[in-house]
């Protein structure tokens, strides 16, 4: 005869197995339960001359709209400001300074409130022209070095699955770059493949190169890795990645930080770096200024 008290017993185990998997998955690194995080970064504006710099604008980055698990759900700031957004996801802030005193200096803060959740990445948008997997400056896939590299890590890969074939790209370039100190100038994918060194920016570059060379569109972006902060944003923290196309979504990989496809919520993308993005922007990293008396930096 079955003890009931087992039976009970039994049935709740299976039923907290049951919702353990649910909120979880099989992949433990990738909890499917939305996370929402609060960001924020703080400008600071000096005018270090004698005069008055008046009717001067700062641009700004704001966490891009959607991608992968990321989406953006409200930005705010103790200014106002003109909000300029482009079919990327890019989104820019525009603040109009009526005037900085001589000697002194202006703070701008930003929030914004950011969800991490695996179910935005199964929204998959497409892009146009199949814009990522295009040959392009700083990611010359058509390299003789890159292209053959490329094939040789397709024939390598565990399978022809496009995500075997984008980890086996993605360790190669972690396991044979050498990290080097900032770089302030862009070098590229093809300066990388030749030096085999190079920051996060060329890591990044060489990534998107080889994994185009393969057929898998990728996309470079900036941003900051958070990490387990309390979500302050720092110079410091500024860093570029990928996203690759799996078919069915955009999957991260960074290969300076050697992690591929894990710690979604740890990432904060706030340019998504591509030919014809916001032209005001494209060649900064994280803001511009239209006085140049005025020195901006995040602080």
């Amino acid at each position: 005869m079955f003890n009931s008290k087992f039976i009970s017993v039994g049935l709740l185990s299976i039923v907290l197995i049951l919702v353990f998997w649910g909120l979880y998955g099989n992949d433990l690194g990738n909890p499917m339960s939305a996370k929402e995080q609060v960001v924020r970064y703080k400008l600071e504006l000096e005018n270090s001359t004698n005069l008055p710099v008046k009717n001067a604008r700062v641009r700004v980055f704001a966490p891009v709209d959607s991608i992968g698990w990321q989406r953006t759900l409200e930005i705010k700031s103790d200014r106002d400001f003109d909000l300029k957004s482009d079919s990327y996801g890019n989104q820019m802030l525009d603040f109009a300074l009526s005037e900085v005193a001589p000697y002194s200096k202006q703070y701008i803060t930003v929030t914004a409130l950011i969800s991490f959740d695996k179910k935005n990445a199964e929204s998959y948008k497409k892009f146009p022209n199949n814009t990522f997997l295009q040959s392009e400056k700083y990611i010359d896939k058509n390299n003789l070095k890159i292209s053959m590299l490329a094939s040789s890590l397709s024939e390598s890969s565990k399978s022809q699955e496009l995500i075997d074939v984008a980890q086996e790209t993605h360790k190669w370039v972690s396991k044979n770059m050498v990290y080097s100190s900032y770089e302030k100038k862009d070098l590229g994918a093809v300066y990388a493949i030749n030096n085999l060194r190079g920051d996060c920016t060329e890591y990044m570059y060489l990534n998107a190169a080889i994994m185009r060379a393969q057929g898998i569109a990728n996309i470079p972006v900036s941003g900051f890795y958070i990490g387990n902060t309390n979500g302050m944003l720092s110079a410091v923290n500024y860093h570029n990645w990928n996203y690759f196309d799996t078919g069915s979504e955009w999957r991260l990989s960074d290969s300076q930080g050697n992690n591929f496809d894990d710690k979604q919520s740890e990432y904060v993308v706030f340019r998504v770096i591509a030919k014809d993005e916001i032209q005001t922007l494209s060649n900064t990293h994280r803001f511009s200024i239209s006085d140049e008396r005025l020195k901006v930096k995040l602080i």
